[in-house]
């Protein structure tokens, strides 16, 4: 098994051409077949693994039940926020832990929190049943759709009404993350940022106070 961690740097590309594309990366893994390539760039963590040390492994062993895993529901993600070892963090801080749940990232977790109408720093603890519920089932949401339209957290239709009034496709792409100064798109309320867990986390004031 490889193991690669892209870190806040490393990058995938792909190819259908098996030919290395102009980067002033630093090359770090490529592989080429018939029908095209991949080329890992600016990574430092990579290991080849047995799969037996998959579960003792110090980052994989540790990691939380994978985002995208079709097995993962509503349901199951609420009984996380439940646990003992995660209901008293900060939302902001505790949807960048991988042992919480693996595969959201810094834009994720500001849209997640926005679309279930959640403050950065509320923690599960004092969340009720409903708002975990709403918590849990966004968080699932927007991550399938964020793979599934290569990095849209808006509403389809949305992003295409914003599309033919000219928005740019880094802004049209979210609710609120990059966005700070800008105007809510549901309240008109001005986007603010704050940082948690050394990134920034992008709210609306308003829909999530």
């Amino acid at each position: 098994v490889l193991y690669t961690h892209n870190q806040l740097y490393g990058r995938w590309l792909t190819r259908r051409k098996p030919e290395q594309p102009k980067s002033n990366r630093t090359l770090r893994l490529a592989f080429y077949t018939e029908k095209g390539a991949a080329f890992l760039y600016s990574a430092t963590d990579l290991e080849v693994l047995m799969p037996a040390e998959l579960a003792t492994h110090p980052y994989v062993g540790s990691l939380g039940p994978d985002i995208l895993d079709p097995a993962l529901t509503p349901a199951k993600v609420k009984k996380r926020l439940q646990q003992k070892r995660f209901r008293n963090r900060q939302l902001a801080s505790l949807y960048l832990d991988q042992s919480f749940l693996a595969g959201p990232g810094n834009y994720l977790r500001s849209e997640i929190l926005f679309c279930a109408g959640l403050p950065p720093r509320a923690k599960p603890s004092q969340l009720s049943d409903e708002q975990l519920r709403k918590l849990a089932t966004e968080t699932l949401k927007l991550s399938r759709r964020s793979y599934q339209t290569k990095g849209y957290t808006t509403d389809p239709a949305l992003a295409e009404k914003l599309k033919k009034a000219g928005e740019r496709r880094r802004s049209r792409r979210h609710y609120v993350f990059g966005r700070a100064g800008a105007p809510c798109r549901f309240c008109q309320s001005q986007v603010e940022k704050v940082a948690i867990s050394s990134r920034s986390v992008f709210f609306c004031p308003n829909c999530q106070s």
